[in-house]
């Protein structure tokens, strides 16, 4: 798999993967006060193996969202 070479905003979240959301609306915040515009696709890299880490709050997400401007 090729990835794009771009700006991109990364951050990595902590916790359940249902939660995730709360991560994404406060990169997205963030992105708009920084004048930012999300491109159309991003990714996630899962840092933690929920096989080996049961604990679901110590899970760790991390998250790529490439920009334009």
């Amino acid at each position: 798999m090729e990835l794009p070479g771009r700006r991109a905003v990364t951050t990595v979240h902590v916790g359940p993967y249902d939660s995730m959301h709360k991560t994404y609306a406060e990169v997205h915040a963030w992105m708009a006060t920084q004048g930012l515009t999300p491109a159309d696709h991003m990714w996630e890299v899962y840092l933690s193996d929920p096989s080996a880490e049961p604990d679901s709050s110590t899970w760790r997400t991390q998250i790529v969202w490439p920009v334009d401007g």
